[in-house]
């Protein structure tokens, strides 16, 4: 892990208001980190988790995966950032795009008829209507009903046993 050494302010820094939140929300950082240890390593393993299926993907050919899962990542990044910094309401919309990215990820994965339909959503009204009819979040979760193994949610020592794993480099999805 490198230590990130943060160079001074720069000058003018402090002359907004929103400054001071953002320096506020840095310490606040602080504070979860120091305060709630169990809460800041649950995160944390979740993020060596994405980590780990990130490098999973390296020269995958399925670039849809790959593209939802680094957006889902990102999004549960950003809701981590928020939450450790006490904003704890503004959290659940990157927490639901974290959510809504994975699924979209998965879903495209497998039905790979779907991806035409997802890359051209923007084409016409026509195409907006089918997409947002296909990828609604209960269409989505019925089209996988059964598909994933899983009974019971992960668990830290699952997440454990995951951070062990070591990457292996796919040339197909």
């Amino acid at each position: 892990m490198k230590k990130v050494n943060l160079p001074a302010a720069p000058g003018g820094w402090g002359g907004y208001e929103v400054t001071a939140f953002i320096d506020n929300a840095r310490l606040n950082s602080f504070a979860t980190y120091t305060n709630l240890r169990p809460e800041y390593t649950k995160v944390a393993e979740i993020d060596v988790v994405f980590r780990k299926l990130v490098g999973y993907l390296l020269n995958t050919k399925d670039w849809f995966a790959a593209f939802f899962l680094l957006r889902a990542h990102s999004a549960f990044l950003a809701g981590s950032h928020l939450a450790m910094s006490g904003q704890a309401a503004e959290t659940y919309a990157s927490l639901r795009l974290c959510l809504e990215n994975g699924l979209y990820g998965l879903y495209l994965s497998q039905h790979p008829g779907s991806r035409e339909t997802w890359l051209r959503r923007h084409d016409s009204d026509q195409a907006k209507q089918r997409v947002r009819s296909e990828f609604t979040i209960r269409n989505l979760f019925d089209s996988l009903r059964g598909w994933i193994p899983r009974k019971q949610p992960l668990r830290s020592s699952s997440m454990n046993a995951v951070s062990t794993m070591e990457p292996t480099r796919m040339s197909e999805p």
